[in-house]
C-alpha cells in the first residue's frame, strides 16, 4: 500500500524506501483525501490538461531517494509508435 498526497492537481505517492512519484496536469483534484492509502490499479484521477501542456495527459515525475529519474527506467515501457511511448 501506498499513502497519496493531493497538491492541487499533483498527486504524489509515496511507496516508501525512498520512491516518491508524482502525477501531473490532471484535470481536477483527486476525490481521495490526504493521507489515504491506495492500491495497485486504484484510481486516484484523471488525465488533464493544466499549465502549458497541449494535449491531456499525464506527467510522470519519480524521484528515488530525493533525486529525480527517468520514470520509464522504473515502470514498464511499452512503445506504440517513434513518438509515443507508455509507461505502464
Amino acid at each position: 500500500s501506498i499513502c497519496i498526497i493531493d497538491l492541487f492537481q499533483v498527486i504524489e505517492i509515496d511507496h516508501g524506501n525512498g520512491v516518491v512519484m508524482r502525477y501531473l496536469h490532471q484535470s481536477h483534484k483527486s476525490p481521495l483525501a490526504v493521507g489515504t492509502i491506495v492500491y495497485k490499479s486504484q484510481y486516484i484521477g484523471d488525465t488533464g490538461m493544466t499549465g502549458l501542456a497541449t494535449a491531456p495527459h499525464v506527467h510522470l515525475a519519480v524521484d528515488i531517494n530525493g533525486v529525480m529519474v527517468n520514470p520509464c527506467t522504473v515502470v514498464h515501457v511499452q512503445r506504440r509508435t517513434e513518438h509515443e511511448i507508455l509507461c505502464t
